[in-house]
């Protein structure tokens, strides 16, 4: 049976130091434990935020897309970047979970009994001591083999952010590409239209210009034959006004030709113009003149 053995005070005071040790040692885990838990938390909502937007990226893609190859190729991108980000989410529920159980290893151990005159299990106390030295001493390669994996994941999770921003910025900057290739298009196929109206409206008007040429080239012809014809018929008329003031007065029985027999009497009027070499339709187109 072990006897229970008061502790000297150098053993005392050397406890104690190691106790102070023991709680200088947790308080530096649990400040690296809330920082990382406050990294973690950083990384979960920057995840979804991503989430969001690629999700946001996609319904856009689904809309403006025009190629469907294109639209396939950005789809499959779309959905490995999601399957990407569901990893990260699981590995950062993992790194949760490692979080949670190293606090709970790291909860405060009882306190050592003060050397007030109450005895003490020398024995169970110094090997609870040296477990819980073996389990935070930095000599110990399993605990710091599990901080580094710690570090490096969240190394890790945050290179994987910052390629699924470069892979986000690329699938924008192909959707802004895309779009600025349909408006161009789409103002090339507007100013194609434009320009067909606008050499079908001015073949029109060219020929419309013709035919006005044509026209008024035929009305000037009309008009010069007229004024032709005009001044034709004004000196046809004053030669025979001149000629019939030539003239001498002659007696009705000279006038008068002898009647044959068959031929009805000529009157005077169309006497005169026989002479003057007109006939009854010139006379009178004259006087409608």
């Amino acid at each position: 049976m072990n006897s229970v053995i008061p502790p000297a005070p150098e053993a005392e005071s050397k406890v104690e130091q190691i106790v102070a040790s023991l709680h200088a040692q947790r308080d530096k885990a649990a400040r690296f434990l809330s920082n990382y838990q406050a990294r973690l938390k950083r990384v979960e909502g920057a995840l979804e935020q991503h989430l969001r937007q690629m999700q946001d990226q996609s319904a856009a893609l689904s809309i403006a897309s025009q190629s469907p190859s294109a639209d396939e190729e950005l789809r499959r991108s779309h959905e490995m970047a999601l399957d990407e980000l569901r990893d990260l989410k699981a590995k950062y529920a993992e790194l949760q979970s490692q979080y949670d159980e190293a606090r709970a290893a790291l909860k405060p151990a009882p306190a050592a009994a003060p050397s007030s005159g109450k005895k003490l299990d020398w024995e169970a106390e110094k090997n609870r001591i040296l477990a819980a030295l073996e389990m935070d001493s930095d000599d110990d390669p399993r605990p710091q083999g599990e901080r580094r994996e710690t570090v490096n994941s969240g190394e890790a999770t945050e290179n994987i952010l910052a390629e699924k921003d470069r892979q986000i910025e690329e699938l924008r900057r192909q959707l802004n590409q895309q779009h600025n290739a349909a408006k161009i298009e789409a103002e090339r196929l507007a100013a194609m239209e434009q320009a067909i109206d606008d050499e079908s409206l001015g073949k029109e008007r060219q020929q419309l210009e013709v035919l006005r040429k044509e026209w008024e080239e035929k009305l000037r012809q009309a008009e010069i034959e007229l004024s032709m014809e005009r001044a034709k018929l004004a000196r046809r008329e004053a030669e025979l006004n001149e000629r019939a003031k030539a003239c001498p007065e002659q007696s009705p029985s000279e006038n008068q030709p002898q009647k044959t027999s068959g031929q009805p009497p000529e009157s005077t009027g169309n006497r005169w113009l026989s002479r003057l070499g007109l006939t009854e339709a010139d006379w009178t187109y004259r006087k409608r003149r």
